[in-house]
C-alpha cells in the first residue's frame, strides 16, 4: 500500500507554528480526549518545563 503523503503551507513565522502546535492548552484542539493542558507556573513550553494534560479515559477524567 502507498503511503498517504500531505502537506500545508501556513503564512506563519516558523516560531509562531511551533509555539501554537506545543502549547498544552491547544491540545484538546486536535487530540481526542484531552480536557486540558498547562505548563507548571504558566511559563511557554521550554527545555524542562512541566506540562500537565488532563484526558478524559474510559469516561472518567484521570491526570
Amino acid at each position: 500500500m502507498a503511503p498517504i503523503v500531505t502537506s500545508i503551507d501556513i503564512d506563519r513565522p516558523q516560531n509562531d507554528v511551533f509555539a501554537y502546535v506545543t502549547g498544552p492548552t491547544r491540545f484538546a484542539e486536535w487530540q481526542a480526549g484531552v480536557e486540558g493542558g498547562s505548563t507548571e507556573g504558566g511559563t511557554s513550553p521550554h527545555v524542562g518545563a512541566k506540562c500537565t494534560t488532563t484526558r478524559r479515559v474510559g469516561g472518567t477524567a484521570g491526570r
